[in-house]
């Protein structure tokens, strides 16, 4: 897995709509499901994919030259099915 520098504001607009990698893949636990259930009152896990993004965009993207960062949203996603115990998850942006 190769991580992608984007270094500053004119690297960051360059960078709209290319792909910039994957993340590693990670198994979904049981437990996993059941915390995050607990966690949120989501006992489908419908949302238990998109609140891995924390997890696994730092192993895509490494963004430098910013002195901070605000989590603006998302655009476009799609949630097809809830998570089940026994799938496998990676990222991609």
């Amino acid at each position: 897995m190769e991580q992608t520098t984007i270094d500053g504001p004119e690297a960051l607009r360059s960078a709209v709509g290319s792909h910039l990698g994957y993340s590693q893949w990670i198994a979904i636990e049981q437990d996993r499901i059941d915390r995050f259930a607990d966690a949120t009152g989501d006992h489908e896990a419908t949302y238990l994919a998109v609140s891995l993004s924390n997890h696994f965009l730092p192993q895509i993207v490494e963004v430098t030259g910013f002195s901070m960062g605000v989590n603006y949203g998302a655009d476009s996603i799609r949630v097809m099915a809830p998570v089940a115990a026994g799938d496998r998850l990676r990222g991609a942006a």
